[in-house]
């Protein structure tokens, strides 16, 4: 888990995943094979959130790598791992439950 995520062109990023990103980004628009990015849109640079300020409704993995963010869970979150996990229980629900310390009724 990383301290920050990164949103780029609507996916989520682990902070590896995005310096990756930035640095193909660059190359390409040094080649001139892309316009300069506008470094605060998300639809052309991978921008930065902290994950200790963000909640989402359901465990989100890096779109490069799906390592699993980390990202603080609404209680609707919570909800979505228990009703996963009463689907039968994969290895990625165990990393959620683990991780969430979530308590199966």
């Amino acid at each position: 888990m990383h301290g920050t995520y990164y949103i780029y062109q609507a996916d989520t990023y682990c902070k590896p995943c995005a310096i990756g990103l930035t640095e193909l980004i660059t190359d390409e628009r040094v080649r001139g094979l892309r316009p300069t990015p506008d470094f605060k849109e998300s639809n052309t640079w991978p921008i930065g959130y902290p994950t200790l300020t963000s909640e989402v409704d359901y465990p989100d993995h890096c779109a490069g790598c799906e390592e699993l963010l980390g990202l603080n869970l609404t209680p609707e979150g919570y909800d979505y791992i228990k009703e996963q996990a009463s689907h039968g229980i994969t290895d990625i629900v165990a990393e959620w439950i683990e991780y969430y310390q979530v308590e199966l009724d």
